[in-house]
């Protein structure tokens, strides 16, 4: 592989730039997919009820009780990592820029939300 060098708000690397988007998902991609751990905990969860059914006694099935719990708290946490904010698209962002320009380089909440079609929550969300 190439060398990594970063500086300001990008990395170069083998020749191009990383951006910050692009950083972010290879980051993302180190989780796994918590739709496999929630699948593996369910399963395990069956196979402990048959194990326990099928033996009669309780201690059998505590393997894969823990391996349950374990990939079901996986699976959980990943999906409760997933949930983000979705951000402004594009053109609100250009509504929101073309205001500011438009108001000599600053802008207040209450101003943003009179010159665009956001509300003042929206507008300070976005200014901040």
């Amino acid at each position: 592989m190439g060398s990594k060098t970063c500086f300001g708000s990008g990395c170069k690397q083998s020749g191009g730039v990383v951006s910050d988007l692009e950083r972010r998902h290879g980051e993302g991609d180190r989780k796994g997919n918590p739709h496999l751990f929630l699948s593996l905990g369910i399963g395990f969860v069956v196979a402990a009820i048959l194990v326990i059914v099928t033996s009669g006694t309780a201690a059998s099935g505590l393997p894969f009780v823990i391996a349950a719990a374990g990939l079901l708290g996986k699976g959980l946490s990943d999906m409760r990592g997933q949930q983000r904010a979705v951000e402004p698209s594009v053109s609100a962002e250009r509504e929101l820029l073309s205001a500011i320009r438009a108001n000599g380089g600053s802008i207040t909440p209450a101003e943003a939300a009179m010159e665009t079609s956001f509300t003042v929550r929206e507008a300070d969300g976005m200014l901040s």
